[in-house]
């Protein structure tokens, strides 16, 4: 091990100093002292060295050896760790649940209302108009009763008046017709005729009217007795002439 120049000159001039204390106490010690000891007669000088030896620097001092002390190593220096943060795992009982969705209450479907259509209203049923044939009928008809009794006044009157009797009387019942085909016909559909019979007062008022002969249709013999009410008055007949008739009236 090398020892560093300071501490090898302070052990030579300890060294020195010891050698210089030591002659410095053996020419002080008086010679009384030596003689005693020469009397003993085996002493020696056990302390092996002269003046001459410590001044020769013959005493070897032990060598005293440094001792360094190894140096503690330096631990170094560790930063501090930040400690770990334990995770708390959540107690499952302390888990929130699940909020439950709300239940949506389920709306009623709309009921769906299906209007009833109107029932068409059922259609009158027309009257026939009169036919011409029924007409002239009921003339001929008329006009030969008329005949027949113009016939039986004429036998007591003059051949003049009773002609012209005849002509007026004969001619009544067309009359009659022609005022009943000037009433507008209602429209009726019904199947069948029905037979209206009259009587004409001597002043051309409607005297009676009835359903000779029913349709089977309450709507046609009604609308048959309308077109005999709307004809009058008829013309006064003229004396003689017949005031009873019948007309047929039929359905379309």
């Amino acid at each position: 091990m090398t020892i560093p120049s300071s501490r090898l000159g302070k052990v030579l001039a300890l060294g020195f100093a010891l050698g210089a204390h030591s002659a410095l106490a053996l020419v002080l010690v008086p010679q009384t002292e030596t003689r005693m000891e020469g009397r003993s007669g085996a002493a020696e000088a056990a302390i092996g060295s002269s003046f001459a030896e410590m001044a020769a620097g013959r005493i070897n001092a032990e060598s005293v050896e440094d001792v360094v002390e190894p140096e503690e190593p330096v631990e170094p220096v560790r930063p501090d760790m930040p400690e770990p943060i334990e995770t708390v795992a959540p107690d499952p009982a302390e888990a929130l649940a699940p909020v439950p969705e709300p239940e949506v209450a389920e709306q009623p479907e709309p009921e769906t209302v299906t209007a009833e259509p109107e029932p068409e209203p059922e259609p009158k049923p027309e009257p026939k108009p009169v036919t011409r044939g029924n007409s002239d009928r009921n003339a001929r008809v008329g006009q030969a009763a008329g005949s027949e009794r113009a016939q039986a006044a004429s036998s007591g009157r003059g051949g003049a008046s009773a002609e012209s009797g005849n002509a007026e009387s004969s001619n009544y019942p067309g009359l009659v017709m022609r005022a009943l085909s000037r009433v507008p016909k209602p429209r009726i559909r019904a199947r069948g005729a029905t037979v209206v019979a009259f009587r004409v007062a001597t002043d051309g008022r409607l005297a009676s009217a009835s359903v000779a002969r029913s349709s089977g249709s309450t709507a046609l013999d009604r609308a048959a007795l309308r077109i005999v009410e709307r004809a009058a008055p008829f013309p006064a007949p003229p004396r003689g002439a017949q005031r009873s008739f019948s007309i047929r009236i039929e359905g379309r």
